[in-house]
């Protein structure tokens, strides 16, 4: 094989292995944009810039179609020389900042991955690491091979890109407007959630190495026990300093840890709500939330809810005194108003307005508040409409790919 067919063979596996691993990164950010702001707003307050958090929806937006776009044009062939050099920068400085978080561990998770994949600071670190090592390949190749900007195709790769940004920033304004149509975190549709929190009797147990620091009371030397070992039990020639407990080994852990919902009294009453046959949980993050809900929207899921025969409760992270009350001026009635904590209530559900459907505690459905047909509420609809989603995605990139492989014949 010759030093230039290798040179190729290198070059198109990394182009490859880079545009899938731009590609689904973006992907699962862009369904999942609010919890990219959250990941980005931990960033942010870990580099003491928590002031700018405001801005962590619009970057969430742009990192995820940024990813995207680069992916799709790596996959593609776009711009070869430019979109390699893209992926060089981009990559160094993701590499960069994986880097600070293995030293400094700021964050317990990068959020590379959104919350499809999860993987440690030290395995980010060195994913990016080989990341950056098929991009300066990439780089390198079309440095030799091509031009920064071919004219002869400059067109043609404008007239391709434009569908790919459409569709790239499409993508995570859409998910952020709605409930996602794909659910990466644990309160997923059919997720029955007592089931979730349950640990086997068998399941396996956090291992851990546990470490008795003494100090020898004549020489002053610090040293080191396990906890077996019997030596530091002479009082009058050691002196205890400290324990140290390092986790060897990760038991099992359930999808749902745990389940806290609390009544004005701050009592539980989760096992209230995941038993009841029926209820309809909206969802309101703050009392502004609620306040910006048109009231005729709010008015449907309480006829729904009459309609069906079920239970209904609004759900919160604020004050239920501050809601009981503006509810009572609005509607003329008090409503069931539950707390549940601002992480959990995030990872239920992804908008800030929305509504939660349970039956026996499993969740049957989510909409955002706001979505005019609830005649239209169940499994069968949702997964139709992921299923017409992603297929007119797929479908998409599959024309754009096409189109331009046989570009020459076409134009």
């Amino acid at each position: 094989m010759s030093k230039h067919t290798l040179g190729k063979c290198i070059t198109l596996s990394s182009r490859f292995i880079l545009a899938f691993v731009y590609i689904f990164s973006g992907i699962v950010k862009a369904f999942d944009p609010m919890g990219t702001a959250i990941k980005i707003e931990e960033y942010l307050v870990s580099f003491s810039l928590g002031g700018l958090s405001f801005l962590s929806p619009t970057l969430s937006i742009l990192l995820s179609a940024t990813e995207l776009m680069i992916g799709l044009m790596l996959l593609i062939g776009l711009f070869k020389r430019l979109t390699a050099s893209l992926t060089i920068i981009i990559t160094f400085i993701f590499t960069l900042v994986t880097l600070y978080i293995y030293i400094n561990n700021p964050v317990s998770d990068c959020g590379c991955f959104g919350d499809a994949i999860k993987l440690t600071n030290a395995e980010t670190f060195y994913k990016n690491i080989g990341l950056l090592i098929l991009s300066t390949f990439l780089w390198l190749y079309y440095s030799i091979t091509e031009r920064l900007i071919d004219k002869e195709n400059f067109k043609h790769d404008i007239k391709f890109s434009i569908p790919l940004i459409i569709l790239c920033l499409g993508i995570p304004i859409y998910s952020t407007c709605n409930i996602p149509p794909i659910d990466f975190l644990p309160y997923q549709i059919g997720v029955n959630i007592p089931k979730a929190m349950e640990i086997p009797s068998d399941a396996p147990k956090d291992e851990y190495k546990i470490k008795l620091i003494y100090r020898n009371t004549t020489t002053q030397k610090i040293v080191e026990f396990s906890d077996t070992d019997t030596t530091w039990y002479d009082n009058t020639k050691w002196e205890f300093v400290e324990t140290k407990t390092k986790l060897i080994s990760s038991g099992f852990t359930p999808a749902i840890g745990s389940f806290e919902i609390t009544n004005e009294n701050g009592f539980s009453v989760k096992n209230e709500v995941l038993n009841t046959e029926k209820i309809i949980l909206l969802v309101f993050y703050t009392l502004d939330d609620l306040i910006d809900t048109k009231q005729q929207y709010i008015q449907m899921y309480y006829d729904l809810a009459n309609r069906t025969n079920s239970k209904i409760a609004i759900v919160t992270y604020d004050d239920i005194a501050t809601f009981t009350s503006m509810f009572e001026e609005t509607y003329k009635f008090t409503p069931t108003v539950y707390n549940i904590d601002n992480v959990q209530l995030k990872s239920m559900i992804r908008q800030s307005k929305g509504a939660i459907f349970l039956e026996k505690g499993t969740i049957t459905s989510k909409k955002e508040i706001g979505y005019d047909d609830t005649k239209m509420i169940g499994n069968m609809s949702d997964l139709l409409f992921k299923f017409l989603y992603i297929s007119i995605i797929i479908t998409y990139i599959i024309i754009v790919i096409y189109l331009y492989n046989n570009r020459k014949h076409k134009i």
